[in-house]
């Protein structure tokens, strides 16, 4: 159209023409239908598991959610093989060895705090000294790797597999913790608080943690860990 003053008078319509005439960009990497289906299934199936095996514990073993129950076997099985995931995906991707590296120390350190009650055999305590040698030399592996830690921790965390990750972490760290704290049930129960109680329900909350981790781990594994792009760094 043209202005009051008769010069042309810029429109939006040509712009918009070609805007919606032009074809929808598929963005990158995106997740096909039967592998979203089949990550929600196993999210279901775990959801389902997990309160089976405190359930088993409670009626058909120990009678209760112990340091050698199910639940707690459950809990080591899944740490050790997010660990071990770890190991092989930092010795098969040498670009991003620092923070692959770092990862499977913090889950192996988490499986011998977890076991500790065997450990608790040879002296109780004992398992503060392996875990502090495993803390102090990985500390010194990550350090020498260092060149190797930010970018491919960078690279990870922005992949959707992650996602699980970080969601078994806090469920597991923090909000097991807090909601499985006796200064949460001792109210709600009153008089009839049972320790057993509070331990089946932080146990279960803490299992279900570790299977979100574990099949974060898993399929960030198969993914390479999102390090596609091996000569970036920092």
């Amino acid at each position: 159209g043209k202005s009051l003053l008769g010069h042309d008078r810029p429109t939006e319509l040509n712009a918009q023409q070609t805007s919606d005439e032009a074809p929808l960009q598929t963005a990158p990497n995106l997740p096909t239908v039967g592998r979203i289906a089949a990550e929600f299934g196993v999210l279901v199936l775990l959801a389902i598991v997990v309160p089976i095996c405190v359930f088993l514990d409670v009626t058909a073993l120990s009678g209760q959610v112990s340091e050698t129950s199910l639940t707690e076997l459950a809990q080591a099985v899944l740490i050790l093989s997010a660990a071990i995931l770890f190991f092989v995906g930092a010795r098969r991707l040498s670009h991003a060895t620092g923070y692959l590296m770092g990862v499977a120390i913090l889950c192996t350190w988490m499986f011998v705090r977890e076991n500790d009650v065997h450990l608790d055999q040879i002296r109780h305590g004992f398992w503060v000294i392996p875990n502090t040698i495993l803390l102090g030399v990985g500390a010194l592996f990550v350090y020498r790797q260092r060149d190797t830690l930010h970018g491919p921790l960078k690279r990870h965390v922005a992949t959707r597999e992650a996602v699980f990750m970080m969601l078994g972490f806090v469920v597991l760290i923090v909000f097991s913790r807090v909601f499985g704290s006796g200064n949460v049930w001792r109210p709600i129960m009153g008089d009839s608080y049972d320790p057993a109680l509070k331990a089946a329900v932080q146990e279960g909350i803490e299992l279900l943690g570790y299977a979100l981790f574990a099949f974060g781990a898993l399929l960030s594994f198969w993914s390479d860990f999102g390090q596609q792009t091996p000569s970036e760094n920092g």
